[in-house]
This record gives C-alpha cells, structure tokens and sequence, in this order.
C-alpha cells in the first residue's frame, strides 16, 4: 500500500487545477510512496482532456469520475478509490508546499497515539488586492488558516479547512466519510462537512493534529472579493450550521430570531457601505437568518 493519497476534487477549473498538479508533482517524498488521485466531478470545461495530457509527464497521476455534481461526494469517492494509508486533500486552487506530503505522513507515522486528522497552515495568494472593507473577522470564508508556529492538537473551536486536511483511510471508512447534505452543490455555498467530519472523527477517540509545516498556498479569486459573495456565504454559513448541528435547540433557534429584529442590525445591513466593521455585522445577521432557514426547513441531497 502506498503511504498516502494526494486527492483534489475539481469541477470546471481545469486551468487552476494544472498549477495544483504541479505543486503535486514536485513533492519531495519519493514518488513510490505516494498517488495523486484526481476526482473529476463533472467538469465540461476540457478538464479530462489536460489530465490526460498531464499524466504523460506525472507518473503518479490517477483520475476517477464522479459525475454527481457535490464536493462531498466528490471527497467521499476520492478516499474510497485511494490506494494510500492516509489521504490527503488539497484544493483544486490551492498549491502544495514541498514538503506537504512528507510533513503529512512524517505526523501520522511519529505521533502517538495517531490522530485521526492533521492540518496545516493555509497562506492566502490575492489575485486582487485585499478591499478595505474585509474585516479581519469575515477572512476565515476564504479558508485562509493560521493557528501558529508551534505543532499542536487543535482546541475544539479552532477550525480546519478542506483545502488542507488529512486522514488515515480506515479512520475515514469507520466515520463514514463526508455527508452529502453538506458541503459545496450546485449553485449554493452549502459548507461544514468538515466540520462534520472532524466531529465524527472526535467521538470516536481521535485528535486533530496541527502543524505549520504541513503548508498550501490558497488563491482567492478576485469574484470572491466583492461584498455580494461575502453576503452569501455568511448566509449559507448559518444555514450550514444549522443542518450539521441537527437537532437543534430551540433556545438558540429563539435567541437566533430575537436577534434579527434589533434596530442596528437592520441599519448596518442596509447601510454597511465599505465600513469594515458594520459590513461584518451585516453579514454576522445574514448568517442568523441562514442558520434558521436550516433550523426549520432542514434540506438535503
């Protein structure tokens, strides 16, 4: 069996995902010990011609389909067609550092006891300049992550990302993988399956692991820097929220509702402008409205 398994979902970013492989290729854990496994997840953009292309120069590179459009499921076919111990997720907009692997399978075989996930530090790369209205509270939407320069079991209400996480197969397989009720779909920004996951991971004995040696850089395309997606995304953040809490407390459902009708709630989402600080508020609130829509009309897939 091979140490670990580079898996990257992708979906119509066949020009981002050739910078990914990239970084993938140029590992420097030997290429016997390891697989990049590409889960084409219903790309029309000439994505399955490029893999094909690029698997004449990278030995290692192996592509699966996965024609239901849905991140999770995408994530979930990727780990189960695996041939590594571990598997590793990057992004289909994010590259590896050098040593990424390695790091990776370094924690899982020299920590003890094993944890069941490990991540690491995500550095953003702004394809556009950063605008002043982004308030250092909403930066974590572009799963840009830093919990230091000290290697370390996460606290419970410190995050990981999906562009930037790793599992033992087995440990994957015992949790059932990643729910298919979250995640990214379609047109919504549907989040926390790995929220989900790590929790399930947890219950089960696990730690999570974090190092900043195990490091990607994260490009944060320019149409998400505009006031429209933030908007979006906190709102689908609270709907999130609330369908990977399921069932929910009807105390936070009320105090959820309450707080929507405060009069300054209102004024800093029809006033925000580029303040950075109310534009945070409003977005805080878009969120308190998702997380109730998921509350009470629970979706699904």
């Amino acid at each position: 069996m091979l140490a670990v398994s580079a898996v990257v979902c992708t979906h119509n970013r066949r020009d981002s995902l050739t910078r990914t492989l990239r970084s993938l290729a140029a590992q420097t854990l030997a290429v016997t010990e390891y697989e990049i496994l590409v889960v084409d997840n219903g790309s029309t953009d000439g994505t399955r011609a490029a893999l094909e292309q690029a698997a004449d120069d990278i030995t290692n590179l192996r592509c699966v389909d996965e024609p239901r459009v849905g991140l999770s499921r995408a994530r979930n076919t990727g780990w189960q067609a695996a041939r590594g111990a571990v598997v590793a997720y990057l992004d289909d907009d994010a590259t590896a550092a050098s040593q990424w692997l390695a790091c990776i399978v370094a924690a899982f075989r020299t920590i003890t006891p094993r944890p069941g996930c490990v991540a690491g530090k995500i550095v953003p790369i702004w394809d556009a300049p950063r605008p002043a209205w982004l308030a250092d509270a909403l930066v974590p939407c572009l799963s840009i992550l830093d919990w230091g320069d000290r290697a370390r079991p996460l606290r419970p209400e410190e995050w990981i990302a999906g562009c930037n996480m790793a599992f033992p197969r087995d440990v994957l397989a015992d949790s059932g993988g990643f729910r298919t009720d979250l995640g990214r779909g379609g047109d919504d920004l549907v989040s926390m399956e790995e929220v989900a996951l790590r929790r399930a991971v947890e219950a089960r004995g696990y730690t999570t692991h974090y190092d900043p040696a195990i490091e990607v850089r994260h490009h944060i395309a320019a149409a998400r820097l505009q006031q429209r997606w933030f908007r979006r995304r906190m709102y689908w953040n609270g709907v999130s929220a609330a369908r990977a809490r399921d069932p929910h407390p009807w105390r936070e459902i009320v105090r959820a509702a309450t707080r929507l009708v405060a009069p300054r709630a209102w004024a800093d989402v029809l006033f925000a402008g580029d303040d950075p600080a109310r534009f945070a508020r409003a977005c805080v609130w878009l969120g308190r409205v998702g997380y109730l829509r998921g509350a009470l009309q629970p979706g699904g897939r």
